[in-house]
């Protein structure tokens, strides 16, 4: 036996052993650049360890994915591993990616701007890893009860909402594989939106609503609703109102319904709103002491309410429950209602009036009241009128101011108080824009966005810091331009070009909405930070639209704006449509 090894012997050892070292070196360098890549080595026989190593070859930088696109990603030297989906080298937001591949890992991760949810199946077992990269052996997936661990309601389209839809909703439970999927729904508010144990949500009325979405075992997610009615235009008279909405259907409310003004076929008081059971479409509505006008979108005109006097129009005295059409054939564009007369401009320009004229404010000439409309100043073409109390305003086509009716208190504002039976011209040289005619005063917004006042001030109506009647145009404000303006009985609005909301006169009723009940002979900010786009004063109360055309009440309401009949209200209130 020998006993050592000889030189040739030795070298051909040390040979083999370089040999085997040349071929071993690079394996393991290789091993470790691997490593360094990100690649890992997944052991069968520890799932949670396979699983953090499969989340650190996805190179978690902050909290944050990135995924390179067409990469493979090698678990085992056989097996290869794809991302599946297209996706780049930056972080891939809100986009679910599938990992597929032969050896038994079955999964996704959720990329969002972090981790926010990772789950995995290794042989039939359930992983989960949660936004810092710590994950957890659920349990085996056809041996143990897998819990919830998350619901979520998947959205809801609001712009898909309206009064009577139903939609049926679902909701995703994570992980995927969880054994009891029961979802009980249920509504924060039945009077907006109901939903049934299935998800089917009908919506019943406007406003917020919160949808719940629970899991058996109490896990929950949330959707919100606000379902808004959009108002287009609106009108308050004499104790009740009318609006329209943005697909022009026609609203109404108030205490004050016993002639039907309402136009909903019965003389009950309605303290929230409702929706005229009508077929018509309106473009434009006006709503007078106890009776209403309104042009459909086809130009024909309405009229509905007290009828005394012959405000109606349709040749009789008797009051209408419903609107009723008149002057069929003739296509309108332009209308007012007064205490007991109207106005409207047909859409050649034309100017028609009719009802009580015993101060000749009907502008034909005489003092007998007129059942049907009559054409007034043939030779003159208007674009907008405003029925007051006993008067009337209108502007021609090139911007000249008439008046007409009743003067007592110099609301013609041609510098007397003797009533005009027909149309007169004043200030002339000024061009006008916008009028409105209140009870006994009227207001203007010239070309250049001045505003002016004439006619009575017992309240402050005017403006201009003082309690004395005006038998000519004033100008308040001096500086500040205004776009909208409208005359209540004893109170005044403006809207100025930035949207800012300007109220004074009579308050007795918070109707100036400043949140006092003392008069204010100036024009006050109210809602400041708020903006407006739509006017209209009525008789102790106010109606105003937001940018966000949303409706807000204030003053001696009677409407369900709250829940009180009659309330004083000298704020601001949304206008409550679910009462």
């Amino acid at each position: 036996m020998k006993k050592g090894f000889t030189l040739i012997e030795l070298l051909a050892v040390i040979v083999i052993l370089a040999i085997i070292a040349l071929i071993s070196v690079p394996m393991i360098l290789n091993v470790v650049e691997k490593s360094r890549e990100g690649s890992a080595k997944v052991s069968a026989e520890n799932y949670l360890d396979a699983v953090e190593k499969y989340i650190a070859i996805e190179e978690i930088e902050n909290k944050e994915i990135k995924i390179e696109k067409n990469k493979i990603y090698k678990v085992e030297e056989e097996t290869n591993y794809e991302i599946e989906g297209e996706v780049d080298n930056t972080l891939y937001l809100n986009n679910v990616v599938k990992i597929k591949g032969d050896y038994p890992v079955d999964g996704y991760i959720k990329i969002e701007e972090k981790i926010t949810y990772a789950e995995f199946t290794i042989n039939n077992y359930l992983i989960e890893c949660n936004e810092s990269g710590i994950c957890e052996v659920i349990g085996k997936q056809n041996g143990k009860e897998v819990q919830a661990k998350s619901i979520e309601i998947n959205e809801i389209n609001e712009s898909e909402l309206s009064i009577g839809k139903e939609i049926q909703l679902t909701a995703t439970i994570l992980p995927k594989n969880t054994t009891d999927k029961t979802i009980t729904w249920t509504s924060s508010n039945d009077n907006v939106a109901t939903i049934s144990a299935s998800g089917l949500l009908k919506i019943i009325g406007y406003g917020e609503v919160t949808i719940t979405a629970k899991t058996s075992n109490d896990k929950t997610s949330e959707k919100s609703i606000n379902l808004k009615l959009k108002i287009k235009e609106i009108s308050a008279g004499s104790y009740f109102s009318l609006f329209t909405n943005d697909s022009n259907n026609l609203y109404g409310w108030g205490h004050s319904n016993n002639n039907g003004q309402l136009g909903n076929n019965d003389t009950s008081a309605k303290l929230s709103p409702i929706k005229i059971d009508t077929t018509l479409k309106f473009l434009s509505i006006s709503a007078g002491y106890e009776h209403s006008l309104a042009i459909d979108e086809s130009g024909n005109l309405w009229s509905w309410g007290n009828n005394s006097n012959g405000q109606l129009g349709n040749n009789s005295t008797t009051n209408s429950l419903v609107p009723v059409q008149i002057m069929s054939g003739t296509k309108f564009k332009a209308i007012s209602a007064g205490s007991y007369h109207s106005l409207a401009i047909d859409e050649n320009g034309n100017l028609w009036s009719w009802g009580r004229n015993s101060y000749g404010q009907v502008g034909n000439n005489s003092t007998t009241n007129s059942l049907v409309p009559i054409q007034i100043k043939s030779e003159t073409k208007f674009k907008s009128i405003s029925a007051g109390e006993q008067h009337s305003l209108a502007i021609d086509e090139n911007g000249n101011l008439w008046t007409w009716g009743n003067n007592s208190n110099g609301q013609l504002g041609n510098n007397t108080t003797t009533q005009s039976l027909i149309p007169i011209q004043i200030k002339s040289g000024t061009k006008f824009k916008v009028i409105s005619a209140g009870s006994y005063h009227s207001l203007a917004l010239d070309e250049l966005g001045n505003l002016w006042s004439w006619g009575d001030n017992n309240y402050g109506q005017l403006g201009n810091n003082s309690t004395t009647k005006s038998l000519v145009p004033i100008k308040i404000m001096n500086g500040t331009k205004f776009k909208e303006i409208s005359a209540g009985y004893y109170h005044s609005l403006s809207i100025d070009e930035s949207g800012n909301l300007w109220t004074w006169g009579e308050n007795n009723y918070g109707q100036l909405g400043n949140n006092s009940t003392v008069n204010s002979k100036v024009p006050v900010q109210i809602m400041s930070g708020t903006k407006f786009k739509a006017i209209s004063a009525g008789n102790g109360n106010s109606l105003v639209i937001d940018e966000n055309d949303e409706l807000w009440g204030f003053g001696y309401i009677e409407s369900g704006v709250t829940k009180n009949n009659g309330a004083v209200i000298n704020v601001p209130i949304k206008v409550n449509f679910n009462n």
